[in-house]
C-alpha cells in the first residue's frame, strides 16, 4: 500500500468500497484481494458511508508546520545566521552533552 502513488491509494479504496457495494463481498475477501488488513477496509467503509467518496481522499496527518516551536521565527534566523557566519568557538559557546543537547552561552 505504501508503495502505491497518492493517486494508486485513493484509486484502490474505491475499488474496495465499490466492491462491497456491487458484491457484497465480505471484508476478509476484500482484504486479501486488496493486501490491505481487514480493519483498514473496516474504517473505509465507515468513512465512506459517513462522508461519501470524498471521504475516501487522504487526509494531512502529523502537525501543522511550524507547531509547537521553541523558538521564535527571528531567533531561529539569528541562530542560523550565527552559525553561518562562524563556528562555535568563535561563539564562545560552551557544548554540554547531556540527554538534551542544550547550548549553553
Amino acid at each position: 500500500m505504501r508503495s502505491l502513488t497518492m493517486e494508486g491509494r485513493q484509486m484502490l479504496r474505491r475499488m474496495v468500497v465499490r466492491l462491497r457495494k456491487q458484491s457484497g463481498m465480505r471484508v476478509k475477501e476484500l482484504a486479501k484481494m486488496s493486501g490491505v488488513h481487514p480493519t483498514t477496509i473496516k474504517g473505509w467503509l465507515a468513512r465512506a458511508r459517513k462522508e461519501g467518496e470524498s471521504g475516501l481522499e487522504e487526509k494531512r496527518r502529523g502537525r501543522p508546520v511550524g507547531a509547537c516551536r521553541k523558538l521564535t521565527l527571528a531567533a531561529e534566523a539569528w541562530i542560523r545566521d550565527q552559525i553561518v557566519r562562524g563556528n562555535p568557538h568563535q561563539l564562545k559557546c560552551l557544548l554540554l552533552y547531556g540527554p538534551g543537547r542544550r547550548f549553553v552561552r
